[in-house]
């Protein structure tokens, strides 16, 4: 599939980064709008990145990136979409975790005990502030849990660095979602959200970034 407007690689880069830049100084400025517009920007110049790529790895992470980009804009929209911003990372992660899934299918169950203990944590010390969202952020807590733990099974064995790529783009995705969830549910603290969205855009740069790994092992 031909790049969408037929832009190379550096000029996304170059576009994504501006739109980081801008987003961060809207954040501190307090201009809503372009805040709203520029944090689109990194997300999209991703999806558009991975247009040239073929196969289902590739798919399932574009999938995941535009239900992402989805989430991005219903969360900065109003707060009265949260839930709805929510729901969409959900499927992102669910998309995620089948192309990890579809790469490798060890179990690395001694793996899922430094993920267990920091999603379980994190969700006891959040439960008594998270009133009726306590079943939702139960089921999403769940879904990310499997994901950073597929992404950890990709590191067995690891002959590219593309696996590390995918791996470390999740544990990104996974503290940004962290910090969020604690600044939002539990004491909210001075640079959350500078934070949470450079942890939230190198997530998906890692991510995105495992797409031509993948597709190089394979060749």
């Amino acid at each position: 599939m031909p790049n969408i407007f037929n832009l190379p690689a550096r000029w996304l880069a170059g576009i994504g980064l501006t739109g980081l830049l801008i987003h961060l100084w809207a954040q501190v400025a307090g201009q809503g709008s372009i805040e709203f517009i520029s944090k689109a920007v990194p997300v999209a110049c991703m999806i558009i990145w991975l247009q040239s790529q073929s196969g289902r790895y590739a798919a399932l992470i574009r999938v995941g990136l535009v239900f992402s980009l989805c989430g991005d804009m219903l969360l900065e929209v109003s707060p009265d979409f949260f839930i709805w911003g929510l729901l969409a990372f959900l499927c992102a992660h669910i998309a995620y975790v089948v192309a990890f899934v579809s790469e490798s299918r060890r179990l690395v169950l001694a793996g899922l005990i430094p993920i267990l203990l920091w999603v379980g944590t994190a969700y006891v010390l959040l439960y008594p502030h998270l009133g009726q969202l306590a079943i939702p952020v139960a089921v999403y807590v769940s879904v990310i849990g499997a994901m950073l733990w597929r992404a950890l099974a990709l590191c067995v064995k690891a002959d590219s660095t593309w696996q590390w790529a995918a791996c470390l783009g999740a544990l990104f995705f996974g503290i940004s979602d962290t910090i969020l969830a604690f600044d939002r549910f539990h004491t909210p603290w001075p640079g959350a959200n500078l934070a949470v969205i450079l942890a939230y855009w190198a997530g998906q740069y890692g991510i995105a970034r495992s797409v031509f790994r993948s597709a190089a092992r394979k060749a």
